[in-house]
């Protein structure tokens, strides 16, 4: 028996939390099995939030929908619906949780409406919001 497996063994038998003990295991023996499960289980949360008519506040593109957007609102949507990809990129911004209204938590958000909209055109309410400000709130011209 190689010494992974011994570690597992230990793992299930002695431990009280054997799923996460186990966890630990793989996350140093075997990173990347661990990435792509977790990659697989992220992609099926995006999946079904951004099937198309699904209610996501990202879809929502009519006007009362871009006024009354708030960042608070997302956040809400996103620990309900996708909470595994909520995790995976605040981890990528901050290794200690991030308050609400901090600079990162915005990114945070942004960066998970960007990859929707990646995912499916129909999830862009975010950024017709940031082009409705840009236009309406004096963007005037383009950077060459």
């Amino acid at each position: 028996m190689n010494e992974v497996h011994q570690k597992m063994c230990k793992a299930i038998f002695k431990s009280e939390n054997v799923e996460k003990a186990v966890l630990n295991v793989l996350m140093i023996s075997n990173p990347d099995d661990v990435v792509t499960a977790a990659a697989k289980v992220v992609h099926a949360e995006t999946r079904d939030m951004c099937k198309r008519n699904s209610g996501s506040l990202l879809q929502n593109k009519d006007h009362s929908s871009i006024m009354s957007f708030t960042w608070d609102k997302l956040h809400k949507e996103l620990q309900i619906r996708a909470p595994n990809l909520l995790k995976v990129i605040s981890a990528v911004v901050s290794d200690v949780p991030v308050a609400p209204m901090e600079k990162k938590f915005m990114h945070i958000l942004h960066t998970v409406a960007t990859g929707c909209h990646g995912h499916s055109q129909e999830m862009s309410g975010l950024h017709y919001g940031i082009a409705f400000l840009l236009v309406h709130g004096g963007c005037t011209q383009r950077v060459k």
